[in-house]
């Protein structure tokens, strides 16, 4: 069967109900984005009853409703979260290509898509999105999400960067680019009364609690790759991906944590956190994910800058 036939579709420009007209997904899909008839009716230029008889037309060719009123505003009921996340490709679609082709008609501000892994230290990601707020005319939008989510966001065209600290498998590297921001030691933290005991790296650390990383991480495997070296087995109570959680147990003794050292620096500093030594010879980095082939300027111009800015705690 081949899917790219049309002959099946009627799309008219026309405010008629014959087809599936692009006005009335376009007009739903303003509602559901702005969360009311009358915001959207504002947003679009036209009358609230213009809005509502696009809607009540799609509601009708598509044989189901798409929106719950409330006293609120409207939010879309199942049937209209499908369809809303077909418009919001399709019109971000549409306003990629104004961005590349026709960058001066694209009259409110660029939107830039990012994803962030819970991985990365916030203090980190603080400073390099610093970078990107300060762009002009720029809107960046930051999603947090496991890994494997935010990298076929970023395939799909749904989102235009991602900062990970994991990199593309095989079968993803020749879809998207990676540029590397910064590396850091991957190190040992304890609080000192934890500390206390720990003389030799990893032997002693493996007698203590650990908390750990899910299976989802890079870092996990270079933390199990530690202690396998010595055959050791070490006591995982707790697993988790964010590093500011991983920092804030360690600080209040629950276990050794192994995270990026520059994301400990503050804490290095002020004595809550003692380092108890290298997790091997792993170093963690952080990696801009981005598509090469149909990058727009704005998408270049971010990674460039993220390159460019490099934190304070990272090169501490």
């Amino acid at each position: 069967m081949d899917d790219s036939k049309t002959d099946d579709l009627t799309l008219e420009l026309s405010p008629e109900a014959s087809g599936l007209n692009l006005k009335q997904l376009f007009y739903f899909h303003a509602v559901v984005s702005e969360g009311s008839f009358a915001s959207a009716a504002k947003k679009l230029g036209v009358t609230q009853p213009s809005v509502s008889e696009q809607i009540k037309n799609l509601e009708q060719y598509l044989g189901t409703m798409l929106l719950e009123r409330r006293p609120d505003g409207v939010r879309p009921n199942a049937q209209g979260r499908r369809v809303y996340e077909h418009t919001r490709v399709m019109f971000r679609s549409a306003r990629l290509l104004l961005q590349e082709l026709a960058p001066d008609r694209v009259q409110s501000r660029m939107i830039l898509e990012v994803g962030l892994c819970p991985t990365i230290s916030r203090t980190f990601a603080t400073e390099k999105l610093l970078a990107l707020f300060r762009m002009k005319n720029v809107l960046p939008r930051i999603r947090h999400g496991r890994y494997e989510s935010l990298l076929q966001g970023l395939i799909s065209n749904e989102l235009d960067l991602v900062l990970s600290e994991n990199r593309p498998s095989r079968a993803d590297e020749n879809k998207v680019t990676i540029r590397e921001l910064y590396s850091s030691p991957l190190t040992f933290f304890a609080s000192p009364k934890l500390a206390e005991g720990v003389r030799n790296v990893p032997q002693d650390i493996a007698k203590l609690p650990l908390i750990g990383y899910t299976r989802d991480s890079r870092y996990r495997w270079d933390v199990d790759s530690a202690f396998r070296e010595h055959d050791l087995t070490p006591q995982f109570i707790a697993e988790a991906d964010d590093v500011a959680l991983l920092v804030s147990a360690a600080v209040q003794g629950a276990g050794v944590v192994a995270i990026p050292r520059a994301a400990a620096i503050e804490r290095i500093e002020n004595g809550s956190l003692v380092e108890l030594g290298r997790v091997g010879a792993a170093t963690s980095a952080v990696f801009a994910h981005f598509r090469q082939t149909d990058a727009s300027q704005v998408v270049r111009e971010a990674v460039e800058l993220l390159v460019a800015a490099p934190p304070a705690a990272a090169t501490t």
